[in-house]
């Protein structure tokens, strides 16, 4: 998911992801689970109530690759 960085800090990824959410929960899913990097989104999906389940360190060089999961 990306959202244009001047449509940013007005709710539509929490909106868009939340639509995701409730999709896979009408289709019967229990668990979602999705990766970012340090540098885009990992602060985002935090605040979402995702939980970080695994990291690459220096994946790529100098950054970070994080393993998030949400209960649903």
């Amino acid at each position: 998911m990306y959202v244009d960085e001047q449509y940013r800090c007005r709710g539509l990824g929490s909106q868009l992801l939340q639509k995701v959410e409730d999709q896979a929960k009408s289709f019967g899913s229990k668990l979602l689970h999705l990766d970012t990097f340090d540098f885009q989104a990992r602060d985002f999906y935090l605040k979402q109530g995702y939980e970080i389940f695994g990291t690459l360190e220096n994946c790529p060089e100098g950054h970070n690759r994080y393993y998030f999961q949400k209960k649903l």
